[in-house]
């Protein structure tokens, strides 16, 4: 048996490129709905670790304000950073403006939890890191964002930029790439 191909090299390389397209669709379809999966855990992981911080909190400042003891702005300070983990970086300058009022102090401290730039530098790198595993590459941005839906979002856009330049690096029959 005897099989000659008779088709021009051109038809079978353009053939070859969309079948890659294709599958290359297929897996980064997958991909998606696996970080978006990602997120979504990631998010609700995150809700739930400012939850705990928040009862913490709020069990500790309820022991406060029974307590007969006066509020003292430095032992509170590194009674918070032990509690809360990661561990806020508290210092009586910071809890001083709050008086010796354990309700306002509560305030700062929770402001501290929920303050973006906390949030990013600690949160961040936990989540990208599974992404950029699942893509092949580092996404090569630094994702900033001022609250989760932000970050959700930018992280789902850079992926999918990501997984475009991914598609072309490899689809590319020698045509001109940005």
């Amino acid at each position: 048996m005897n099989l000659t191909l008779r088709a021009p090299i051109s038809d079978l390389k353009t053939a070859a490129v969309k079948i890659i397209e294709s599958a290359m669709q297929v897996e980064q379809t997958h991909t998606v709905r696996a970080i978006e999966a990602l997120i979504d855990r990631t998010e609700e992981g995150l809700e739930a670790h400012i939850a705990e911080r928040t009862d913490a909190m709020d069990a500790y400042f309820d022991g406060l304000r029974d307590s007969e003891e006066p509020v003292r702005p430095q032992k509170t300070a590194e009674e918070l950073a032990a509690l809360i983990r990661p561990a806020l970086r508290f210092d009586g300058r910071t809890i001083a403006p709050a008086g010796r009022r354990p309700g306002r102090v509560q305030e700062v401290a929770l402001k501290s939890i929920l303050n973006p730039s906390w949030w990013h530098f600690n949160v961040n790198p936990r989540w990208s890191a599974p992404i950029e595993h699942r893509l092949g590459e580092p996404l090569g941005v630094k994702i900033a964002a001022e609250n989760w839906n932000e970050a959700a979002a930018k992280i789902s856009s850079q992926s999918r930029e990501l997984m475009e330049h991914q598609r072309e690096r490899l689809t590319s029959t020698g045509r001109a790439r940005p």
